[in-house]
């Protein structure tokens, strides 16, 4: 219930208070509206002069953008006048022209390099820069992940002067960089990048732009100009030296610059801000007043604004204020007659004053008891209503109060617990530094101190986080010892847990042989690689911190277009599969190459979005090679090291539907020893061994490389001989065989006469299928067997009528 006023009595001098407030009041609104007026009037002066100062600057600004981009257009034509200079003059001509420019930091050369080409260009650049190196993983894209569209790379080769940040970089594989690469040459003209960030030295983190433009061959015609390209000149622009430059000698001070590239994406726009004479490396707050203008450069459209410092306000402090002058004197004058009205009632208004002040007191007493009545009650029901654990403790550590939830935890009444030390409730593994740290909190520390206590004995042992906080007296002194804890016994188990799974993780990691390896989808990153990737890879893992892409440094050139197709379909493939696996050489510092097994494994989030990749790597070196020997094996003849039947069927095969398409001709031979069986069984199956051998040394004599010579039975050769002009050039072949071989052999101590029947089918003469020329090889063979051996023969017809005669 609200309590009521009285009426105050003596009203007799209110009549005094409405002159005086008409006075103050009619004189604020003229101080006001004069104040507004003048104001209004100094604001349109002061805005017309930071218009005309903002103008002088962006104009400054952009006429040192174009002077300081004169120096990358003189180069390109130096570098189209004298088509390929000399190395040295072309860096002198940069060292004396670039000294007359200040934000171009360095102008270098990119040329058009086929991507298999960079590994020559990179070992013929070592021989002059020690330590050259093409980097194809750059600043906006460590992990190489942009394919460019352009065919070509741009390293870049000559810097000068020298800028070891941008040397050896591949203009190509930035998806910033490359844009202005495009832009270039498809308009032939100057074109600027996106910003990219310095990441090394005392511009680490200020932006800088690339000035590329493009340089084609002198004598191309205007239709040939875009695949005469030879390569870009580059210049690295300092967006910071070129705003300090244009504005550092200009005067008055007082407006502050913003740089963006609107051409750039969101979140990449701001490029520079310079504040009062001062360079600043991040965006500055907005101000009410900005000067806006655009312009297009190199093919990109950049945004000046101008907004005026603190320094602007500053130097117009001193003018003399009109309006305030104006506000004043009304108001001097207004406080002047509300003064004079004022004391006609001052003595009424003094009285009921009094009387008033004696009636607020008596209300106020009543009020304050009311509201503290109501305070009472409302803490009593939060103390023993929350679910928190709530102590209040005297200053040597006793229980003053508690309430239920405490009761609830030690199982005791808070009449019970009163007067005991708190730490008689805590469990004996916590009584000690209990009593030892709290005491202490009470005679020293003023503010909250935390503390994790077990609560309670036996089995029913609780783990609670409680928060100490002192209240003190007037005087300083230690009062009270507020105690507030929550039961975390749940989340210690989890945390011990997590712990103990945490090192099991780490000591399996730390010790396979395999690589294992954890992927940042987010932001391209390597998470964690095990040791064993030194043991692989033959470098440090520390460098990966560092260079995220030192990895693909190793992988063997052959094989890096494959990895980098299958890193860069990764996300999408395991959306999709369990498990994404390849294999790869690795080349290690040493010159060794070792096989690797890569696997990769998707790692999701709780609402099974793709966050990260993890996987193994293994040496399968020994596998390859074991499955290299059983393809020998299964495809060689073991002893002669020739084809086998199975080989030489199948390059049969193929030469036959190369010759139905190209319309060539081919010839099969069949060879067979004549008594080789005698010599086996008169000087051994040794001796028979070393025969055979030394006859597939000799037929693989008389034959081309690109002719086949096979093994396909004890005694047996079949030779293949493809793209003959003439039956002439299977004589010429079979003349030779009848040459080499009739000649004496030696085997060892022995020198063996051998005879051989030589069969000899052609196609599409004798007939038109692999069956078909294999029969008449052999048909053809036999014929010589039969008339005497030590020959020769074509396939007839009349041998397939020979043999189905009985």
């Amino acid at each position: 219930m609200t309590e009521q006023r009285p009426a105050q009595a003596g009203g007799g001098g209110r009549h005094w208070y409405l002159p005086t407030y008409i006075a103050l009041a009619g004189g604020v609104v003229l101080a006001a509206v004069a104040y507004v007026l003048i104001s209004n009037h100094e604001q349109r002066e002061l805005h017309l002069e930071f218009e005309l100062i903002a103008h002088d600057r962006i104009t400054a600004l952009q006429r040192e953008l174009d002077h300081e981009l004169e120096v990358i257009r003189a180069t390109a034509a130096f570098r189209m006048a004298h088509s390929l200079p000399d190395e040295r003059d072309f860096v002198d001509f940069l060292n004396v022209f670039g000294q007359r420019f200040f934000a171009v930091q360095a102008v270098g050369w990119a040329p058009a390099v086929e991507p298999t080409d960079l590994a020559g260009l990179e070992a013929q650049l070592r021989r002059r820069l020690p330590g050259f190196h093409i980097e194809q993983a750059w600043i906006d894209d460590p992990l190489n992940l942009y394919e460019p569209p352009l065919p070509f790379a741009f390293p870049l080769i000559t810097l000068a002067p020298a800028l070891d940040e941008w040397l050896g970089r591949d203009l190509a594989v930035s998806g910033t960089a490359h844009e202005a690469l495009q832009r270039a040459r498809d308009t032939e003209r100057l074109a600027l990048s996106g910003r990219l960030p310095y990441t090394n030295g005392p511009d680490e983190g200020v932006h800088a732009v690339l000035g590329v433009h493009p340089v084609f061959a002198r004598d191309a015609t205007e239709g040939e100009r875009h695949a005469s390209l030879e390569g870009f000149v580059v210049g690295v622009l300092h967006v910071g030296h070129l705003v300090e430059q244009a504005l550092r000698h200009l005067e008055p001070r007082g407006v502050d610059i913003l740089l963006y590239d609107e051409s750039g994406s969101a979140g990449e726009r701001f490029l520079y801000a310079y504040s009062d004479g001062v360079a600043a490396r991040t965006e500055a707050a907005p101000y009410p007043w900005a000067a806006r203008r655009m312009f297009v450069v190199g093919g990109r459209a950049w945004e000046a604004v101008a907004t005026p410092s603190p320094a602007f306000y500053g130097r117009h402090a001193h003018r003399p204020r009109r309006a305030w002058a104006a506000a004043a004197t009304v108001m001097l004058f207004s406080l002047l007659l509300a003064g004079y009205l004022r004391a006609h009632g001052r003595y009424s208004r003094r009285v009921e004053r009094l009387l008033g002040a004696l009636q607020d007191e008596v209300v106020d007493r009543r009020r304050i008891e009311q509201t503290l009545s109501r305070e009472r009650d409302f803490r009593n029901a939060v103390f023993d209503t929350a679910d928190a654990f709530v102590l209040v403790l005297s200053p040597d550590g006793r229980i003053a109060e508690c309430n239920r939830s405490c009761e609830r935890l030690v199982r005791q009444s808070s009449a019970a617990l009163r007067g005991r030390p708190v730490w008689e409730v805590l469990s004996e593994r916590s009584q000690a530094a209990a009593a030892k740290n709290l005491m202490h909190h009470i005679s020293t520390s003023p503010g909250a101190r935390r503390m994790e206590l077990w609560v309670g004995r036996g089995k029913r042992q609780r783990m609670v986080d409680w928060t100490f906080r002192r209240l003190c007296g007037a005087h300083g002194e230690a009062e009270f010892l507020v105690a507030t804890g929550i039961d975390i016994t749940r989340r210690y188990h989890v945390e011990q847990a997590l712990r103990r799974s945490d090192e099991q993780f780490r000591q399996l990691a730390e010790n396979i042989r395999e690589v294992f390896w954890i992927s940042d989808l987010a932001r391209p990153r390597l998470v964690y690689v095990s040791p064993a990737y030194e043991e692989i890879w033959g470098r440090s893992r520390e460098r990966l911190r560092t260079r995220p892409g030192d990895w693909i440094h190793g992988v063997h050139p052959e094989d890096r277009s494959h990895v980098f197709a299958t890193i860069r379909a990764l996300a999408s493939v395991l959306r999709e599969q369990p498990q994404v696996i390849m294999e790869f050489r690795v080349v290690r510092p040493d010159g060794t190459l070792r096989w690797v097994q890569a696997r990769g494994f998707p790692v999701r989030d709780d609402s099974g979005r793709l966050v990260r990749v993890a996987g193994l790597m293994e040496d399968v070196t020994e596998r390859k090679a074991f499955e290299e020997r059983l393809q020998h094996l299964a495809h060689y003849d073991v002893l002669t090291g020739l084809p086998n039947r199975a080989l030489f069927i199948d390059r049969l095969d193929q030469a036959l539907a190369h010759a139905q398409r190209a319309r060539e001709k081919l010839a099969v031979f069949y060879v067979d020893l004549d008594d080789f069986k005698g010599i086996n069984d008169t000087l051994g199956h040794e001796y028979g061994d070393l025969l055979l051998r030394q006859v597939a040394r000799h037929l693989e004599g008389v034959v081309r490389a690109e002719d086949t010579v096979a093994r396909i039975g004890g005694d047996e050769f079949t030779l293949l001989l493809r793209g003959l002009e003439s039956v002439a050039d299977a004589t010429v072949v079979a003349e030779k065989i009848m040459s080499e071989l009739s000649r004496p052999l030696p085997l060892k101590e022995h020198q063996c006469l051998i005879r051989v029947s030589v069969g000899i089918a052609l196609y599409p003469l004798d007939a038109q299928d692999r069956d078909g020329l294999l029969r008449s090889a052999d048909a053809a063979m036999y014929e010589v067997k039969h008339g005497g051996k030590q020959s020769f023969r074509f396939f007839s017809r009349r041998f397939e009528n020979n043999q189905s005669t009985p």
